[in-house]
């Protein structure tokens, strides 16, 4: 046993080094790539016509998630960061597609490593535009626009959510999808905008691949098909912020290659073609994409730890939020009774106090997370020697609960929605620095992680911004967020704003569910072993509500828009960590299997002069097989009480003064009453758990 251990452990010690050599090599060899090539960066014209899409092609990037490309007036300062995109990591080239400036002379720069380096201009690229009018929809940045789409470049299949907002609310006013350049008495898909309805949005289904307008049309019985306003987007297009990647059908890969800009070692700038000659156009090919996780929904009956919370999360889901904190109290209470299940104290603390946010009870949301966040800085990335050897002899149940990285960013977010809904503006703004370190610590110096970006804690954080009247942090938050609109609202208000917003936490969080791996029985030596064991797999709980609408005063404002996808952040987060923890289990499985093949052994050698001895001994350790296959637990713990999604509205200078606030959802309402101070932004929360 102690040879073949040996074996074992050389063999590992070999491949390492020979892993860790192809790892230096394969550094080197990049390191030496990069330093051949300076970045490169034009547009795809010299010269556009007003209102036409800009097409920056870029190469030789370091694909770092900070950098970033914008069109900026000739001459400007390299501080000026005018239109801009970020580019898509990990892309080295590729392009990027901006909306038509105004007439004039313009520079297309590249930021790189912008965090160490700041504004300074990797590469530098000169165009214009003329006045000859080119007769499309423009996207102009940071400008308030009646319709947009939700963003602007869809996944084919993908529905097209469209944005309006200014409008008169008659009946007969109303909002289509058509090809880009059709004429404007091309109905193609349209809805009618809800009577009464200054702002909202309409779902549309999923045109075909192409580039599209979304137009309004207000005010349709007297004015025709006057557009009122329009908005460009494409689908299975990339159109902002995204690699514009064909190969035109035909061409290889090599003449792509050739086709791009030539390096030289002193290209700190590229300079344009004289005036009047065409530029080489150029097709980059695009990097390949991850897939989307794959969301799993299915009916599976509740067992463990969900088990436990099937009861409130079915008073969550009617409303009743009295009733679930009730219930979510006594869990917590049993796990410190005498015997209970004491690791799971501070995650039953989490659901306590997410409940009491919903129920309005702010003082115990405060208690609760905050003890609960505590612990988990304490053990965060720990496991105690007594827990890691409990988890070898059972399950990983038996190891204190320390939560995943997605619900650890939800902590401190939700701690700024209690200290507002108390009134506690200090304790708000240090949970919204707590909030911000938090998304630094996790996400942004680890790029890796950027799947875990939670657009609702950043959203969150730029509003409590606002309400301290320290815009500038918060067109930070925003221009990370990648919402112009937001930035140019910020730069053109004059005054302090009497705004609502309202945070709607839509459905509930997918749970854990068991899988069953084995039993499967292993020769080994002279003995054998049964081996099986269970893991966790999520699943996707049923959701109802799509949106929320939004009424003050019982009049209808809009409905609310899908901020984040904690659903699509957890499939993610699974699937990245899947490997890992089947490696783990696979271990402690392999750990068991020798422990039993040696206890067998041992007992066949003292037995073997006792007649049946080991026939009997055999049993005993098949019945030990037996009973710890059906030990061996899947860890079925999570935050079950976190939401599927978080949405929100904001309505614009709401009047100061007492207010009736509702949301309706899918047969659903609740009701609050709102105070809006003079000058102050006013923030509400709700949990729609259907």
């Amino acid at each position: 046993m102690k040879k073949a251990g040996a074996d074992i452990l050389f063999m590992i010690k070999k491949k390492t080094i020979v892993l860790i050599g192809i790892l230096t090599t394969a550094a080197v060899f990049f390191q030496l790539s990069f330093a051949w090539a300076a970045p490169s960066v034009k547009t795809e014209k010299s010269v556009y016509k007003a209102g036409e899409a800009i097409k920056v092609i870029f190469s030789d990037a370091p694909g770092n998630d900070s950098d970033w490309i914008c069109i900026a007036p000739a001459g400007s300062p390299d501080t000026e960061a005018g239109s801009y995109n970020y580019m898509p990591r990990g892309t080295s080239q590729g392009s990027l597609l901006f909306g038509s400036p105004a007439p004039g002379k313009y520079e297309v720069r590249a930021y790189y490593n912008y965090r160490r380096l700041g504004y300074v201009v990797a590469a530098r690229y000169a165009f214009s535009v003329d006045q000859r009018k080119q007769p499309v929809a423009e996207n102009v940045p940071g400008k308030r626009l009646p319709v947009k789409t939700e963003k602007t470049a869809y996944q084919a299949g993908e529905t097209i959510n469209v944005i309006f907002s200014d409008a008169p609310g008659n009946d007969s006013d109303w909002i289509c999808i058509v090809p880009a350049g059709s004429p404007d008495t091309e109905a193609g898909e349209y809805q009618y905008t809800p009577k009464g309805m200054s702002q909202g949005s309409l779902v549309f289904k999923p045109p075909a691949t192409g580039v599209y307008e979304a137009r309004a049309y207000y005010d349709y019985s007297r004015k025709g098909y006057t557009v009122a306003a329009r908005y460009n987007f494409s689908v299975g297009i990339p159109v902002q912020a995204a690699i514009a990647g064909a190969i035109p059908e035909g061409k290889e890969q090599t003449e792509v290659a050739e086709a791009l800009p030539e390096k030289t070692a002193d290209s700190e700038t590229a300079t344009p073609s004289p005036e009047g000659k065409e530029q080489t156009e150029v097709a980059a090919a695009s990097p390949e994409k991850k897939p989307e996780p794959e969301i799993i929904r299915q009916v599976i009956p509740p067992s463990g730890y969900t088990m436990e919370y099937a009861p409130v999360v079915s008073h969550l889901t009617v409303g009743s939020f009295a009733a679930a904190l009730e219930l979510a109290d006594r869990n917590y209470q049993a796990s410190q009774a005498k015997g209970g299940a004491n690791q799971d104290k501070h995650l039953k603390l989490l659901e306590r106090g997410k409940i009491a946010l919903a129920a309005g009870n702010y003082d115990q949301t405060i208690a609760d997370l905050h003890e609960a966040e505590k612990r988990f800085l304490t053990i965060e990335g720990t496991v105690s020697i007594p827990e890691g050897l409990g988890s070898l002899a059972t399950d990983d149940t038996v190891a204190e609960y320390e939560p995943e990285m997605h619900e650890k960013l939800m902590i401190p977010p939700y701690l700024v929605l209690a200290y507002l809904g108390k009134g506690d503006f200090d304790g708000a703004r240090v949970e919204r620095n707590k909030t911000i370190n938090r998304i630094n610590q996790y996400i942004e110096e680890n790029p890796e992680r950027a799947y875990l970006e939670n657009p609702f804690a950043r959203l969150l954080s730029a509003v409590v911004y606002e309400m301290e009247g320290k815009h500038d942090d918060a067109k930070i938050e925003y221009r990370k967020m990648k919402w112009d609109d937001e930035i140019a609202r910020l730069e053109n208000k004059k005054e302090k704003a009497n705004d609502l917003i309202v945070f709607v936490d839509v459905g509930m969080a997918p749970q854990k569910y068991e899988v069953k791996y084995g039993p499967a029985t292993v020769i080994a030596g002279a003995g054998s072993v049964t081996l099986g064991f269970t893991y966790a797999a999520y699943n996707a709980m049923e959701a109802t509500v799509e949106n929320c609408t939004i009424t003050v005063d019982g009049k209808p404002i809009g409905k609310t828009n899908k901020i984040y996808d904690l659903e699509k952040t957890i499939f993610g987060q699974y699937e990245r960590n899947k490997d890992a923890m089947m490696a783990k289990l696979m271990a402690r499985m392999t750990g068991k299997a020798a422990a039993q093949v040696g206890a067998q052994m041992l007992a066949e050698q003292a037995l073997k002069n006792v007649p049946f001895g080991g026939l009997f001994a055999k049993v005993a350790i098949g019945v030990a097989s037996s009973q710890w296959i059906a030990a061996e637990k899947a860890d079925l713990r999570s935050w079950v009480t976190l939401p599927r999604q978080v949405h929100y509205l904001r309505i614009n200078e709401l009047g100061p003064g007492d207010h009736t606030l509702a949301v309706e959802y899918n047969g659903g309402t609740q009701t609050r009453q709102v105070t809006i101070e003079e000058g102050k932004i006013g923030v509400a929360y709700f949990f729609a758990a259907r």
